[in-house]
């Protein structure tokens, strides 16, 4: 059973190379999401497989409280779009290796499926078979599909070609506009108002908590004391204190809120957040930035952060031209 999440949990990366089949056939399977120069085709099923991972999280988050439904929806159809873009990117990908008379030898994929025998299931390749058996894919069908990925991988490395160690001029301009990326913990002065969407008292709704909260936000706009306003209306644990947290880093909110605070500046109120439970505004009463790590501490990875950023901005300007080069039908 373990062997099987194994490769289930491969699969779906595994589909992301497929796709070269005739449009009328996958249309008659599962529907098509988008056609390539009339003949090369991804579908619907493909972009589902590429994101079930992450909305089954997302899900989770949904239960717990910590997302609405209508954040995890606008989220699921984001992780959708930007699936089919990579998707569409790896057919637009694979058209051109073909028009290039490209091949890759059998002994790459022979060494490609050794590689994951061995990593994924201890070297028993009995049991690899196994589960491919149970998941109904063959061993020939796997291969075409690994071959697809090695082909994207050798094409990509092929584009972007070998990235030279940044300039001292380089590493001091991305630190400098980068500074929060390579700092110790940061720290807010924080104050809150937290108001439930449901309580016990009769004939209280959502909707009606969601005016309240909006009339909150606008006296508070207009010049009206923070602390005064969350002594009298907030239901959190720091109502008492006016909303007062005092100064927290990033890890003693939740996550959605975490990221709302930290982005505000001094002196700065937030527009109204809200999660299944609650309606929130906060308030920034000042910052205190970390020191930045000694150089010796963060120049090996300074320098993987410029090159890796280098290496995007010639993989992205390539996958432009292969776009502008091609007919894309989207559905």
């Amino acid at each position: 059973m373990l062997m099987m999440k194994k490769l289930r949990v491969l699969l779906p990366v595994l589909m992301l190379s497929m796709g070269t089949v005739q449009a009328q056939s996958a249309e008659r399977v599962n529907g098509i999401a988008a056609v390539i120069d009339g003949t090369r085709v991804v579908t619907k099923s493909e972009v589902r497989e590429a994101v079930n991972a992450q909305t089954a999280l997302l899900k989770q988050r949904v239960y717990s409280g910590q997302m609405t439904e209508n954040d995890y929806r606008s989220t699921v159809k984001k992780l959708e779009e930007e699936s089919l873009d990579s998707l569409i990117e790896r057919e637009l990908i694979l058209r051109e290796f073909e028009k290039m008379n490209g091949e890759i030898k059998s002994q790459y994929i022979d060494e490609d499926v050794n590689r994951i025998v061995r990593e994924q299931f201890d070297g028993d390749r009995g049991k690899f078979l196994e589960e491919l058996k149970a998941s109904n894919i063959s061993l020939r069908k796997f291969r075409q599909l690994r071959e697809k990925m090695l082909v994207v991988q050798m094409m990509r490395q092929r584009e972007t070609g070998v990235i030279p160690p940044p300039t001292p001029e380089q590493r001091e301009t991305y630190l400098k506009e980068n500074a929060d990326r390579f700092r110790e913990k940061d720290f807010i002065k924080l104050r809150t108002i937290t108001v439930l969407k449901t309580s016990q008292i009769p004939g209280t709704t959502p909707e009606k908590q969601k005016k309240l909260i909006g009339e909150i936000r606008s006296r508070l706009a207009n010049g009206a004391d923070f602390e005064t306003e969350a002594k009298t209306y907030s239901q959190d644990s720091r109502s008492e204190y006016g909303g007062d947290w005092g100064w927290i880093d990033r890890d003693t909110l939740k996550p959605a809120l975490s990221q709302v605070a930290f982005k505000l500046a001094p002196k700065t109120l937030s527009e109204i957040v809200e999660d299944n439970r609650s309606y929130y505004i906060l308030y920034v009463e000042a910052k205190r930035p970390g020191a930045l790590k000694p150089m010796s501490e963060i120049q090996d990875g300074l320098e993987k952060m410029i090159m890796q950023e280098e290496r995007k901005k010639r993989h992205d300007a390539w996958v432009s031209r292969l776009r502008e080069k091609a007919v894309i039908k989207v559905n």
